[in-house]
């Protein structure tokens, strides 16, 4: 019974193909079809512990898969300790029996969110710096710095490769934080206002308006009706 755990859960070189690219459709139809009932081995000889011990290798497996297309580390590092701690904390057999699936599901969508496989090495450094740099002063000219090429030239390569200048790729992924933000924390809209780098309040609504239709007060209220 632990060959076939091991076989199914930690050596499926096509479920790994599918976190590789995102592929959460496939990833958990094929999960359906070798599905992995932890709650069976309550009653075999494996102890708890070696079922988490598997567990951690198939979050350490699932992490390799989500580099390989594309994730950045500082984002699969957060869901690894994420998954690794609630391995960790798990009490029961039937606590742990939900957890194949929903790492699947997690890393998948961690895949699709942020891997980046189309764009150049160049602009992927750009977009991850920026991603990872919010809540500062982001121009043209620091990004460009940071990667080590001229204004001009990074502004025309980005532009080719994700559609959008720079500028307007900072606004959209400041209101997409801001999103999240006002749907998950009880911060005040001017400590959100901060943490994505847009302080000045009035600036902030103006950009949230035009990005979304809809004001930051507006859009918190509506999630809590």
């Amino acid at each position: 019974m632990y060959k076939v755990l091991e076989d199914r859960y930690l050596s499926e070189d096509k479920l790994l193909s599918y976190i590789t690219s995102g592929d959460i459709n496939r990833a958990q139809n094929y999960f359906e079809k070798y599905p992995v009932k932890i709650i069976e081995f309550s009653n075999s000889s494996h102890s708890i512990m070696e079922i988490k011990n598997l567990l951690l290798s198939g979050n350490t497996l699932f992490r390799k898969a989500s580099h390989i297309g594309g994730v950045p580390p500082i984002y699969l590092d957060e869901l690894s300790r994420k998954w690794a701690k609630k391995i960790e904390h798990a009490a029961s057999f039937e606590a742990l029996d939900s957890f194949p699936y929903e790492m699947i599901r997690s890393y998948c969508l961690l895949t699709k969110k942020y891997s980046l496989p189309q764009l150049s090495y160049t602009v992927k450094e750009a977009v991850t710096f920026i991603n990872l740099n919010l809540s500062s002063n982001l121009t043209v000219k620091k990004v460009s710095s940071k990667i080590g090429l001229s204004p001009d030239y990074l502004t025309r390569l980005f532009k080719k490769e994700m559609g959008m200048n720079i500028i307007t790729y900072i606004n959209k992924k400041r209101i997409e934080t801001s999103l999240e933000l006002l749907k998950v924390t009880d911060l005040s809209i001017a400590e959100i206002g901060d943490l994505i780098g847009l302080n000045n309040t009035s600036y902030f609504y103006t950009l949230f308006k035009k990005e979304t239709g809809t004001s930051p007060k507006q859009y918190r209220n509506s999630i809590l009706s």
